[in-house]
């Protein structure tokens, strides 16, 4: 209390904030300088800083995050190891902006999000919401020598909340307007829109997570490319296809859609089994259009070309019972 009371009735502060998305492609760090407070706070940014994971830490973390591994040794050794990275990433981003480590007044570091669980789950016999970011704090306070916040999403939970989005806050202070009613869609990981109508308060201020971004495309676009990247710089690869009504359909059926806010979701939900069944979906419906091409030019299912009328049989009433194994969960 002692330390933040003279930061209080400081008129600027430098502040850096930290994120490291559910993408886990590495950490933003963002160097700020925030003048008044409440409604009349502003901010300026002095230095912006990307740092890449390193291939083993980030797919180690999606490891972690899609439940394929775990423990607390695991957990220990990777909150420790960013707990770490964090602060290099505050001293490189001060070195970039000229800026000495003791100068800084505060930090803000969100973590890495492992699992986030906003629906109530049956746990011994309670029903238990939570959330859970990795990243040790202390190591960017030893680091910088100033207070560091963290773990923001557990106390929102705490209040009863859904852990996700945190921004409307920060966006309503930033981006209200009198005049007209804004909404600001971010595509993350996760994407989530946060809506200020026009001229309202605080309290008229909602968010919501939309869905699934970046992190099926990246999902997607490692499969491609067989690893070779992690994700598609510039829609580049994307611009080469077309967008397929069916498979879109097909996505949009997604019971999450159709949730009303508030809702928040994660790799929990749009995860490796996602992509998969995106993936499965994808390969039936293109089945479906080269059979429906070869019948229009009169030739035989492409698949059945030399094949026996026998062979065909069993093969459609194999790929049936398929089909019926996925729709009944067998």
């Amino acid at each position: 209390m002692f330390v933040l009371e003279p930061l209080c009735r400081k008129e600027e502060r430098l502040v850096i904030g930290l994120m490291s998305g559910t993408s886990a492609d590495g950490i933003d760090a963002a160097l700020c300088r925030i003048r008044g407070s409440g409604l009349d706070t502003r901010v300026t940014q002095e230095a912006f800083l990307c740092t890449d994971f390193d291939t083993k830490v980030r797919e180690r973390i999606l490891s972690l995050a899609g439940g394929e591994i775990g423990g607390t040794r695991e957990l220990l050794l990777l909150s420790n190891l960013l707990g770490r990275l964090y602060a290099e990433s505050c001293i490189k981003l001060c070195q970039q902006a000229g800026v000495s480590p003791q100068e800084i007044d505060l930090v803000g570091s969100h973590g890495q999000t492992l699992w986030h669980q906003p629906a109530p789950a049956a746990y011994l016999g309670y029903e238990v919401t939570g959330t859970l970011q990795m990243g040790e704090p202390s190591y960017i306070n030893e680091a910088l020598g100033c207070p560091v916040i963290s773990d923001f999403r557990v106390r929102d939970m705490a209040a009863g909340g859904q852990g996700a989005p945190l921004v409307p806050y920060t966006e309503f202070l930033l981006y209200r307007d009198e005049n007209a009613s804004v909404g600001l869609q971010n595509i993350g990981g996760i994407g989530n829109l946060t809506v200020l109508p026009k001229g309202g308060t605080l309290a008229d201020t909602f968010a919501f997570d939309t869905g699934p971004g970046n992190m099926v495309m990246d999902q997607l676009t490692a499969r491609i490319t067989d690893g070779k990247l992690r994700f598609d710089a510039g829609g580049q690869l994307a611009a080469q296809g077309r967008v397929h009504p069916a498979l879109l359909n097909w996505m949009m059926q997604d019971p999450y859609l159709k949730q009303k806010p508030p809702k928040t979701s994660g790799r929990e939900r749009y995860g490796a089994p996602y992509v998969d069944a995106l993936q499965r979906e994808a390969e039936r419906l293109e089945r479906i259009e080269q059979k429906k091409k070869a019948r229009e030019q009169g030739l035989k299912d492409p698949g059945e070309k030399g094949l026996s009328k026998k062979e065909i049989a069993r093969r459609k009433l194999a790929e049936a019972r398929r089909r019926d194994a996925e729709r009944y969960g067998e």
